[in-house]
């Protein structure tokens, strides 16, 4: 496990300062994520698919440990894009 965390620290350096610092960032990808997997597997099992993983990045893989404000920004960007989905496509 500390071999993944390890890779996960790296990956996160690479990132662009303004990046990092951005709170909207988590969120993005909540919506971007789950838009994608919806496209490949259906709105339903995108969200409980990314948000299943995402609670596992943040529980057990994410170097800074646990943050409810990480893990709730995907959730509300997933839900937003499952409820935009639910919305245009319907």
């Amino acid at each position: 496990m500390n071999k993944i965390k390890e890779l996960v620290v790296k990956l996160q350096s690479l990132e662009p300062e303004w990046l990092r610092q951005s709170t909207w960032t988590e969120a993005i990808t909540g919506l971007v994520v789950t838009v994608i997997l919806a496209l490949a597997f259906g709105p339903l099992w995108s969200y409980v698919t990314f948000n299943t993983i995402s609670f596992v990045y943040e529980y057990w893989l994410d170097p800074n440990g646990w943050s409810w404000d990480d893990y709730g920004q995907r959730f509300m960007g997933s839900a937003l894009a499952a409820l935009l989905w639910h919305g245009i496509v319907r």
